[in-house]
């Protein structure tokens, strides 16, 4: 029996959605060690399940990649994960978030990480490009170790309650820095001025009233100059006239207590006509002075 043209080409059109679809299916599947990465780190966070839209739907049953905040590559491996308001609080430590290697998108802002430190391990996150962990709570100081996110384009760390100085090593490193947003935090001291950070305005900066230097508008202290060439050798002779003294009274004990026992009435009158003689030259020298 012959089918009719209308039919085959029916028949190729649907084909083709099919393979398309299983292409697709396959080019997004969500690999099993990152599925697994994605729920330890689920279960290790604490979160409020009533107001969390995103972390409270994850199930390991499930294709990862279709996760919400979840964002994955034609390989199937996690690059992206926007956890805003996701109501998350406690620590990030020993999280197997930093296990997630390939991540180039994290985005952590407005939630509960209160009095909590930034991880040293985020430095492990070498891929990242964006970076936001704003608006939560985060104490101590700005890791150096961020210095080695040098791929990093974009970091948020406002509203947050660092203190401590801008690490000069962090600011050396990030070299490929377009966006950076520090205010509202403690920080204190000067604002690094070189390469990427050259180019930040005072906004970047804004609400930390404890730094100084360009682009904010408060000068840094001037550092006391060092000591001039006199006052050095002033004190460094009061230094010597003290020794000096110290140096007279031992002879002198040494003389009138140990002197007889030792030397007898002639070695005590020698050790006396010496004194006095090293006494005269002292004085003869202070007054030359």
């Amino acid at each position: 029996m012959k089918i009719p043209f209308f039919s085959w080409l029916y028949l190729i059109t649907i084909c083709s959605l099919f393979a398309n679809f299983g292409i697709f299916v396959v080019s997004d599947q969500c690999l099993h060690d990152q599925r697994d990465l994605l729920i330890g780190m689920k279960n290790s966070l604490k979160f409020n399940s009533t107001l969390s839209t995103k972390l409270v739907h994850w199930n390991k049953s499930q294709n990862c990649c279709l996760w919400k905040g979840v964002t994955c590559s034609e390989k199937g491996r996690v690059i992206g994960l926007n956890l805003f308001n996701e109501s998350i609080s406690g620590s990030l430590h020993n999280s197997s978030l930093f296990s997630l290697q390939y991540l180039e998108n994290l985005n952590l802002a407005c939630n509960k990480l209160s009095s909590s430190l930034i991880p040293s391990q985020f430095g492990a996150l070498k891929s990242l490009l964006f970076l936001n962990l704003s608006h939560n709570a985060l104490t101590g100081h700005i890791p150096p170790i961020l210095g080695n996110l040098t791929q990093l384009e974009s970091l948020d760390l406002s509203s947050n309650k660092l203190t401590g100085d801008i690490p000069m090593q962090f600011a050396d490193r990030l070299t490929f820095l377009a966006v950076l947003n520090l205010s509202f935090n403690q920080l204190v001291g000067p604002i690094p001025f070189f390469k990427q950070f050259a180019t930040f305005s005072e906004a970047s900066y804004k609400g930390n009233e404890g730094l100084c230097g360009y682009p904010s508008n408060k000068n840094c202290p001037t550092r006391l100059p060092p000591s001039t060439f006199q006052e050095t050798y002033s004190n460094s002779g009061e230094i010597h006239l003290n020794f000096l003294s110290v140096e007279v009274g031992f002879i002198f004990g040494f003389g009138i207590v140990i002197g007889p026992s030792c030397f007898g009435r002639d070695g005590v009158d020698g050790i006396s006509n010496t004194l006095m003689t090293f006494l005269s030259g002292s004085s003869s020298t202070e007054s030359w002075n």
